[in-house]
């Protein structure tokens, strides 16, 4: 977003702790709020200036290996050999 925008994101919130550590090395400038987007006070995030852009993205736990078991994509590999295999080929 940084590079689309020209300019650093002002604020991050993330349930996750390593996920805002990783976030944060990339990005110093930003100010994070490490906990439930839901417990955010908005007002008390945005500490009263306008906001011009807000990005918010679904929960990511049932295609990670947040949501404590294997990842969407290795389940995929074990049951759907023959079609990943196939789309592969494609270049896809």
């Amino acid at each position: 977003m940084e590079w689309g925008l020209g300019r650093p994101v002002d604020i991050a919130i993330n349930h996750d702790a390593e996920a805002t550590a990783m976030h944060r090395g990339n990005h110093p400038a930003t100010r994070y709020f490490c906990r439930d987007v839901w417990a955010v006070d908005p007002m008390e995030a945005v500490a009263g200036e306008p906001v011009a852009l807000v990005w918010f993205s679904p929960d990511c736990k049932h295609f990670s290996k947040a949501k404590g078991a294997r990842s969407a994509k290795r389940r995929g590999a074990q049951h759907e050999t023959g079609a990943m295999a196939g789309e592969a080929g494609r270049g896809a």
